[in-house]
């Protein structure tokens, strides 16, 4: 039962160490528990900067928050500028904000907002009609989830759902009515098992989320879709006897319908087929798989690791048309840093090779644990 506690407290992610004693009382058969705990860094500014393959430079800064009054509450905070590769796109501009409670006032249940805002100036050259316009999105919603097993934030059953406000348009809309999207609210639901063991630098476990979002036939929508997908991950050790090893087993699948005028629903990610150039491959349907081994660059420094991986996926224009015979074959190397002391953060650069394509492509950015 200790060793049990021990580890929730250390699933939580929110300290360096957490280590335990008991202390015989004299004179008794009673003991004394002690448990130390280092904490890390809940508060976190960071720049943002970024060169990739396809030319495009981007720079902006983010602030991630921790631990909000000592309730495991988090804030993100992001806004991006973006240069994008095609001339006739200027600097995508992004402001996102995400708020978190979980077990709310010490309930199982938990919940959120979010709001999203990406702006892109259109001009295009006179060959092509020579018009300006601005392309919008938004995403402006709450979630709400519960877990059903008291067991802790890293084991047991999970579902969540989320409604919002999606819109997707250009302004003004009579510059080109072809691209005109307008907007719908939509709905989330989702439900995720975890069974994972959370150490400083590496974990362990198994994690199984499927998902459902759809837009709602309410307040006159101007389009309609619908997206399902499903995502398996097992993290295990690596060598036997090799400390901060680990082998990441990866699949998924996804299925999209309708949508926004020439939208797809799954295109070249680092979530799913690495080393890809944008555009090279696009569907509405996916399925995926990949394996990563990570190792320790040298034992007295854990933090930084490396390692390869191999993914494999197949797109289609619907789940009709996935086929064996169009699977695509990426591998490529990648590189970790998970800080000691920063709250579930970690820094990852990855660098792809398409077989299939024979391109290549850099990625990675700040990710969560």
């Amino acid at each position: 039962m200790l060793a049990e506690s021990v580890q929730n407290i250390r699933d939580l992610g929110l300290f360096e160490t957490v280590e335990s004693r008991l202390e015989a009382i004299d004179g008794s058969q009673r003991y004394q528990l002690h448990i130390s705990l280092k904490e890390k860094f809940y508060l976190i500014p960071l720049p943002r900067l970024g060169l990739n393959s396809d030319g495009e430079t981007s720079y902006g800064a983010s602030l991630e928050w921790d631990n909000i009054a000592g309730l495991n509450q988090r804030v993100k905070f992001v806004w991006e500028r973006r240069q994008l590769q095609d001339e006739s796109l200027g600097e995508r501009e992004v402001f996102r904000l995400n708020y978190d409670y979980p077990r709310i006032c010490g309930s199982l249940w938990n919940g959120g907002f979010f709001t999203n805002n990406t702006r892109v100036p259109v001009e295009e050259a006179p060959e092509d009609g020579g018009r300006t316009y601005v392309s919008k999105t938004q995403r402006h919603g709450i979630s709400l989830g519960r877990q059903l097993s008291p067991n802790g934030q890293t084991k047991g059953w999970f579902i969540e759902g989320s409604a919002f406000y999606l819109f997707d348009d250009n302004e003004p809309r009579t510059s080109v009515p072809e691209l005109a999207g307008g907007s719908t609210w939509a709905m989330s639901f989702g439900a995720r098992y975890e069974n994972r063991q959370l150490f400083t630098y590496t974990e362990q476990g198994v994690q199984f989320e499927i998902g459902l979002e759809l837009s709602l036939p309410i307040a006159n929508p101007d389009f309609a879709y619908n997206r399902l997908a499903g995502e398996w991950r097992y993290v295990t050790p690596g060598l036997a006897g090799k400390e901060h090893h680990s082998v990441i087993y990866r699949a998924g699948f996804g299925i999209f319908n309708g949508g926004i005028p020439e939208q797809t629903g799954f295109s070249n990610r680092s979530s799913n087929l690495r080393g890809l150039k944008k555009g090279e491959i696009e569907g509405n349907a996916l399925l995926f798989g990949s394996v990563e081994y990570l190792l320790p660059v040298h034992r007295k420094t854990p933090s930084l690791r490396y390692g390869l991986f191999l993914d494999v996926a197949v797109f289609g224009r619907d789940y009709t048309e996935l086929c064996a015979c169009d699977l695509q074959y990426s591998v490529g190397a990648v590189l970790v840093w998970r800080p000691r002391k920063l709250v579930k953060v970690e820094l990852r650069g990855e660098y792809g090779y398409n077989i299939n394509q024979k391109s290549s492509r850099p990625g990675g950015g700040l990710t969560r644990f």
